[in-house]
Order: C-alpha cells, then structure tokens, then sequence
C-alpha cells in the first residue's frame, strides 16, 4: 500500500524518528501503526475522502526543536565535532504507556520539575531522551521514582524512565543515543519495574543475547519441576531482588514471613539450588528472567 501511495504523492514520507520531522505536512497513521506523512499541496478534496477510508488523521504534538536541542540533535545524528567541552551529562530515556499524548504538556510538566531547561529529543509520540546535565552542590538531584507520581496525578501519564550513566565528552555520543534507546525497550521487555538504571539494563542485555538453545536446555535442567510454577517463580524473582532480605520481599510480595519461608523452602527442595550462594542465585536469577520474559 505505501509503495502505491508514494506513486500517486510523491513527497510522501515514513516517520522513522522525530529529528527531521516536516512541520508543513499532514500526517496519517495506518491500521498497523505506521505513520505516513504527505505534503497537503498534493491532497485534494477528492483525495483527502480517499485517504479517510484506510488512513486516520495524526495529530502531530510533538514541539518543535528549541536551539539548545537543535545543538544536542545535531551532535548525535551529524558528524560534528567531538572535542567540544561540555559537562557531564546524562540521556534519560522515557516511554508514555497509553493513548497519544500532548508532548507540549508533557514537555512543560517536565520543565517544571527542574531548576534549568531541560533538552527533551522524541523519538516518536510516545518516546525518547532527557538531556540532563549533572547537578552541581547546591541543586537538587531528581528522583524519577517522584516524578512518575507527579504525572500521574497532574496528567494521567504513565511514564517509565531508564536512567543512563554520565558522561564526560561527545566521543561516541551517537553510539551512547542509539544504544540507550535500544537497551530501554529491551529492559523493559523483562522488567515491569516504572525506573531502571543503566547498571540494572546491562543484565537484561546480556540475558537477551544468550542463545536460546541454551537458556532451554539449561532450565530444563535446573528448573524442570517448578518451569511452570509461575507464582513460586515470581516469589524467588523478587527475593533475589530484595537482596535476599525475606522482610522487605514479603512486605513487596504481600505475603507473611512464614508464607514466605514455605515457598523458599519448598523452591530448594524442588531444585536443590541453594539461592542464598551468589552463584546459583545470579544463575537462578537469569533463567527465571528468561523464562518469564518468553512468557509474555
């Protein structure tokens, strides 16, 4: 279909990401979610009725470029120079769970929340980076845990943010953009937590790159007698999470200590994998996220 509506509109173009969107076009998105944009010189009456049948109207509410992301866009997407001083920052990456949504509100709720204007890069309606510059002693540090609650309340947004490492040149800044985007989806395809750090998506990456075959084999082997247990699963999930601490797990979990206790001992007993060793709680960890990731 679009390879035939790009013969009867020429300037028809795909939105792959925010960057260089045409603010003059008028935007559609299709039933499998691509959004297609095509310069309103081109569409008749007659064209625009047509249109309406397989297409529904975009509604583009993504602001515009200030100079100061125009700046941060043109460092990571072009080959400008890399040895200009700057200081040390970080990328935050957030994805709006939900309906589209008014990137001028959410931009101006975020703004809000900081003592400096904050760079802010879509990657389409829904996602894409904070620019964050490191806070010096006298301001205050961000707590995205708060922020969430904040747009829930005032927007009913439901926002999750993975918190990137700080950096302290350009160099390799395209390759830190891309491979922030990358890695967020990828934690977030094992996590349901609403905050990540950086340090706590490298496992998820590394999880997503073992070979299948692998993960199988080793489950069944391991973890043959509770592989469908998914509630006795979850349970050692979140106690490895907790750091093994049953009072903060059971708090998490909703349960009684004792409750607890019983599906701890009742795991062992099934597996014989003692998860209070580093060793076989980091390999227990990792074919539970496997096996709960190939779940959804």
């Amino acid at each position: 279909m679009i390879r035939k509506l790009g013969k009867l509109f020429p300037s028809l173009q795909l939105l792959d990401n925010f960057h260089d969107t045409p603010i003059d076009y008028k935007w559609f998105i299709s039933e499998d979610g691509q959004i297609i944009g095509i310069h309103p010189n081109e569409i008749s009456k007659r064209d625009s009725k047509i249109l309406s049948i397989f297409l529904q109207p975009y509604n583009m509410n993504i602001p515009p470029l200030t100079d100061q992301e125009m700046w941060w866009s043109k460092r990571i997407h072009d080959d400008h120079n890399k040895s200009e001083k700057v200081k040390p920052f970080r990328f935050i990456y957030f994805k709006i769970k939900g309906k589209q949504v008014d990137g001028a509100a959410f931009k101006e709720a975020l703004q809000n929340l900081y003592t400096k204007t904050i760079p802010v890069l879509w990657e389409n309606d829904k996602e894409g980076i904070i620019i964050e510059s490191e806070a010096n002693a006298v301001e205050e540090t961000i707590d995205y845990e708060k922020i969430i609650d904040v747009f829930m309340s005032d927007l009913y947004m439901n926002i999750n943010f993975l918190v990137g490492p700080y950096f302290h040149s350009l160099k390799k800044i395209n390759i830190h953009y891309h491979s922030m985007v990358r890695d967020a989806k990828t934690a977030f395809s094992y996590s349901n937590q609403s905050v990540i750090t950086y340090k706590e998506a490298i496992l998820y990456s590394m999880v997503n790159q073992i070979d299948d075959a692998f993960l199988t084999e080793v489950n069944s082997i391991l973890l043959e007698n509770i592989e469908h247990d998914y509630e006795l699963l979850k349970t050692i999930k979140v106690y490895i999470q907790c750091n093994l601490n049953t009072t903060v797990a059971a708090r998490k979990l909703h349960l009684h200590r004792n409750s607890l206790q019983y599906r701890l001992d009742k795991f062992v007993e099934k597996t014989g994998m003692n998860i209070k060793k580093f060793n076989e709680a980091s390999v227990v960890y990792i074919m539970i996220l496997s096996i709960m990731h190939n779940e959804k």
